[in-house]
């Protein structure tokens, strides 16, 4: 199971995902129960958010901070990806 973290702008909220699917939600998010990971992926961009998974968090190699890294590997704070 993965935890991913959604920042939507106008609520954040998390989401359980296993094997690329959502299992549970918080409530403003039921309705991604049961959809492919891809697409709510896509719902959240098209919503000019952004979704993140704590369990990747680490250093960044080149800012050295300590930041969530987004699903694509780019650093918040230097908006560089991850190598």
């Amino acid at each position: 199971m993965r935890y991913c973290k959604i920042e939507l702008p106008y609520v954040c909220f998390s989401i359980d995902i296993e094997d690329g699917i959502v299992i549970d939600s918080a409530p403003i998010g039921k309705w991604m129960i049961g959809k492919n990971i891809n697409e709510i992926i896509r719902w959240v961009e098209k919503k000019k958010g952004k979704i993140y998974c704590p369990d990747e968090l680490s250093m960044c190699p080149h800012c050295y901070c300590m930041t969530y890294t987004s699903l694509e590997g780019i650093c918040e704070k230097c908006k560089r990806k991850k190598t």
